[in-house]
């Protein structure tokens, strides 16, 4: 049987069990839940008797205490919410990365097409006949390689070096060689050869094209092989990409060069 005690009885109850028990705080019934259950009626002996009343009253006293932890409901819908942050977040950041990889190729592509384009044209508008010699100014002139003579001014300033540049796979180079005097002739043999761009992607398409002294931009190229003696005009282009597989592709870099110094 379940006896049912209103507030009022029940909070007399909590001020005899105070005074009672002075060891045991009481409980503010305004501010915690209390639930209890007294399992049937008392003993017939108890009865009038507010000690055994109390002591059986506070033995099957159930106090419910506030739930301070997570159900398990709770812990997925939370593990769940974590997981999709850490997932956005992750593909944040490799987007993020793989587009700041991909500017980084670009920009070193751009400078590396650049500086290559500079360099050889620089040095062809200094291409001339070797001063006391009969050697034509350029020696040899091919798709993707030409040789020419130039006063570059390194080792030996009163004489023109003779200037190779060309492909070797991925790689163009650029190899001068000195005159010697004592042998009168260049030497060949002991050409110093440097990397000028290690990221070349030609893919077929020649770097060195070839126009005569009629030039005005609509002709085609001469076809080859082509004699040496009759180019007055070289456009170059050159196709560099640092990383081929991302985008956007090779940059190019293209000039055009007009032989000043031949007749």
């Amino acid at each position: 049987m379940r006896r049912v005690v209103n507030r009022e009885n029940f909070t007399k109850l909590l001020n005899v069990i105070s005074k009672r028990s002075p060891r045991r705080p009481t409980r503010n019934p305004e501010s915690a839940r209390f639930h209890f259950d007294l399992m049937g009626s008392l003993p017939a002996e108890s009865a009038g008797r507010d000690d055994k009343f109390i002591l059986y009253f506070r033995n099957n006293l159930i106090v419910s205490k506030p739930n301070k932890g997570f159900t398990l409901v709770e812990m997925l819908v939370v593990i769940g919410l974590i997981s999709l942050f850490i997932s956005a977040g992750f593909g944040f950041f490799l987007s993020t990365s793989k587009a700041y990889k991909s500017r980084i190729s670009t920009s070193l592509s751009e400078n590396a097409g650049s500086l290559t384009i500079y360099q050889i044209s620089k040095d062809l508008r200094e291409a001339r006949t070797p001063e006391g010699t009969s050697l034509p100014a350029i020696q040899a002139a091919d798709e993707n390689s030409i040789t020419f003579y130039a006063d570059i001014e390194t080792e030996n300033p009163a004489m023109e070096e003779r200037i190779r540049y060309f492909l070797e796979g991925e790689t163009l180079k650029r190899g001068v060689s000195s005159w010697s005097s004592a042998q009168g002739r260049y030497l060949t043999e002991n050409e110093k050869i440097k990397n000028i761009n290690q990221h070349v992607v030609m893919g077929g398409t020649a770097i060195f094209s070839y126009f005569g002294a009629n030039y005005t931009g609509a002709e085609s190229p001469l076809a080859f092989p082509v004699n040496p003696g009759g180019i007055r005009v070289v456009k170059i282009k050159i196709l560099t990409d640092f990383d081929p597989s991302r985008p956007p592709g090779p940059y190019e870099a293209a000039t055009t060069v007009n032989l000043r110094n031949l007749n």
